[in-house]
This record gives structure tokens, sequence and C-alpha cells, in this order.
């Protein structure tokens, strides 16, 4: 049975399906689907990812990519959060702990979590009449600041947590925090990479689907393999 490969965002994966069906990389080696709700924090996307899995084949494969987090960093008004970095990390791992009672042939990961422009996101949000308070830029640019740190100290604890197999199968690191910061040095944001401060433009999400697509391959041939391999025990 083809294993299904199920990549869950918040709106800045909004292109993600779509993307797919453009690559079409996958051949018939697995089924692709996408959850994708606009605004969510990692918690409300454990409901409807459970509904997706919970009907499947209970010997079914499932390899998940959860891509999500910026929204329990930031705030809608344009701000951070009340939150570590490890209080985020905790809401990845219990997202994990809650699929897994639905379906426990899951492989989840997390794709590391880009950072967002505060300066770019407050311009947008007014010019669209959807925010009418004005922070300085200054403070913007601090705030924007302490969230790269912070995103930063959190990508560390994503990176750390796929060293651990899940049958037979090394999740990989999907970086989508790379095409939007620049590394010499003390790593700075790439304002042209994001298109309202916090989504991807239309090459950034290319590059985050090229990247999920690399990493899913990959999983999907260690995990034919394991199964193959156990198959001829």
């Amino acid at each position: 049975m083809r294993p299904l490969v199920l990549v869950v965002s918040d709106s800045r994966g909004k292109k993600f399906g779509d993307l797919y069906q453009e690559f079409q990389d996958g051949g018939n080696r697995y089924e692709f689907d996408h959850i994708c709700v606009r605004g969510a924090k990692i918690n409300d996307l454990i409901e409807p990812t459970i509904e997706r899995v919970k009907d499947e084949f209970s010997k079914r494969y499932i390899i998940i990519k959860l891509a999500a987090g910026i929204n329990d960093l930031t705030k809608k008004e344009i701000g951070l959060a009340n939150i570590t970095p490890q209080e985020v990390f905790r809401k990845l791992t219990y997202f994990k702990t809650c699929v897994k009672e639905y379906h426990r042939r899951s492989v989840i990961s997390y794709c590391t979590v880009a950072p967002a422009n505060l300066v770019a996101q407050q311009s947008h949000a007014v010019s669209v009449g959807r925010y009418h308070k004005h922070r300085s830029e200054e403070e913007l640019r601090r705030l924007t600041g302490i969230l790269i740190e912070t995103i930063r100290d959190l990508n560390e604890n994503i990176n750390t947590s796929h060293k651990n197999k899940q049958y037979g199968v090394a999740p990989q690191i999907v970086a989508l925090h790379k095409p939007c910061l620049r590394f010499k040095g003390k790593p700075k944001l790439i304002p042209s990479s994001l298109s309202d401060g916090l989504h991807g433009t239309e090459s950034t999400q290319r590059t985050w689907m090229e990247k999920i697509i690399k990493a899913v391959n990959t999983e999907v041939d260690e995990l034919l393999k394991a199964e193959t391999n156990t198959q001829d025990l």
C-alpha cells in the first residue's frame, strides 16, 4: 500500500497543494494531501490532522510534515507573544503525541520556522485597513530582531528532534527559514523573501515546497526500503 504524505500548515503553506501538483515529483510511490488553516497556531492543527488520518488503514504509513509556529510566536496586533521557544517546541511535540494516538504508523516531523518582518507586516496591515495602530519602525525592528533570535533557538530544538528514526526512517530537516535569512555573522532578515512581512513570495514558497518534496522523497525511499527488508525476514 502506498504511503500517504500529509503536509500540515498555517496560511504560509496555502500554495503547497497547487505547487505539488505542478511539480508532480512523487510519481506513483505515494499519495499527497495538504491541510492548510489560515491563522492557525500549532494546537489549532491537531483536530483537522486527526480527522484526516484517523480512518486510514492502520497498516498504512503516513509521513506528516508540520509547517507551523509563527502564529504562536507573534500576535495579530503586530508584536511578539509572551511565549518561549521551549514552550512552542512542547506544542510541536504535543501535536505529534496527539496524532500518533489515532494513527501509530505516522512518521511526524517539523519544518523549521521562518521569520517574519514586523515592519512590513504592520505596513501591509495598515494599507489594507486591517490594522490602525502604529508602532514606530525602530520598535518593530527591535522586536523583529528578538523574534529572529527566538526562532533560532526554536529551530535548534527542531533540528535536534530529528535525530531519532521512526519506523526505520530518519526524518529529514526541512529548513524553511534559510531562504529568508542571511547567515554571515548574526542572522539577518532578507526582506524581499516575504511578500507582506509574513507570507513567502511566490519564489520563496516554491523554494519551501521544493525543500519539502526533496525531504519527503528521501523519507519515502527509506520507508519503502525498511518495509521491504521487514517483509524479507
